[in-house]
């Protein structure tokens, strides 16, 4: 399949090669099974995950009194993590042509 325009002759849909992930006009492809299904706004998401803000905190915890009498310790892990986009809503440009907005997530209209 190629398509003219936007990838200029390249081919627009390239399968995975060895250890890389499709690609669909150059960008990657991940699937993930929280998507909707087909022909349904949020099937498609074109997202820029350079601007998702990730926050990890990670405790460790030690606890030798847990089971003193048998020379036992206790050991607790946490590990949390959240996530949220850096910006709560769509840019526009100081000079907006014909009202461009632009985001770094965009999810695809409803289509027959």
């Amino acid at each position: 399949m190629r398509c003219a325009s936007p990838s200029r002759g390249r081919p627009s849909h390239q399968p995975a090669q060895r250890a890389r992930l499709p690609r669909l006009l150059g960008y990657e492809i991940l699937l993930h099974e929280a998507c909707l299904a087909l022909g349904t706004p949020g099937d498609v998401i074109l997202a820029d995950l350079s601007q998702y803000g990730v926050i990890q905190r990670q405790a460790a915890r030690w606890s030798m009194h847990w089971a003193f009498d048998t020379n036992h310790s206790a050991f607790r892990l946490t590990l949390r993590i959240d996530g949220q986009p850096l910006f709560s809503h769509a840019m526009v440009r100081p000079h907006p042509v014909s009202g461009v907005t632009h985001a770094p997530f965009v999810t695809l209209a409803t289509r027959s």
